[in-house]
Parts: C-alpha cells; structure tokens; sequence
C-alpha cells in the first residue's frame, strides 16, 4: 500500500518538476493505468518522465509508456524490442491487447 502512494507522489513529482507541460490526459491515462496495475501486479520498479512529455512504468525487461491517447508496451530481449501500441484515451475500457501485455509481466497476480 504504501509503495503504491509512493507511486503517486512519484507521479505528481514528474508532472510537476517536467520543462514541458505533461497533458492533463496524459496524467489521467497514467493514473488509470496505475490503478489496474495496483490490482493485478507488483509495484513497478521505476516511475519516470518519457521523452515526450509521457509517464512510463518499467520492471526488469518491461515497459508501460502513457500518451494522452495512447499506451505503448516494450518488451526488451537480448538486442530487440518488441512494441505495442494500444489506442487508449482517458475513461475508455482497456483494449483487452493491453490486458494481455500486462499478463506477460513477470509480477502479474
């Protein structure tokens, strides 16, 4: 439990301390993201500002990047990536491809 909030101070941090205004929709999409993460997985490892002004969410080997309409999923193997991208705006239902990348987590319950 704690972790999680952890998480979310995390988040507002990122928003907060970015050079460039991260979209409210892209906060929104995050924090969607996060809370079925909470219910079905382990805590990320690490919570980080994307490139773009994105939010991303990694565990060895896995990665969740958030845009305001969109979600990407890496999966990083010895010299490739595989990516996903899941058309996802905030308050939508998550595309049941996005359910199945977040089962290929190590750390899904």
């Amino acid at each position: 439990m704690k972790q999680w909030k952890g998480i979310r101070r995390k988040i507002r941090a990122i928003v907060a301390d970015s050079d460039e205004p991260i979209e409210p929709s892209t906060i929104e999409n995050a924090l969607e993201l996060l809370a079925l993460v909470e219910a079905r997985c382990s805590p990320p490892l690490k919570v980080a500002r994307g490139y773009r002004p994105t939010i991303s969410f990694s565990w060895d080997g896995f990665e969740f990047e958030v845009f305001p309409s969109t979600i990407e999923f890496y999966k990083f193997m010895d010299g490739s990536t595989d990516i996903h991208q899941h058309l996802r705006s905030p308050g939508e239902p998550f595309p049941p491809s996005l359910i199945t990348d977040l089962e290929s987590l190590p750390t899904f319950k």
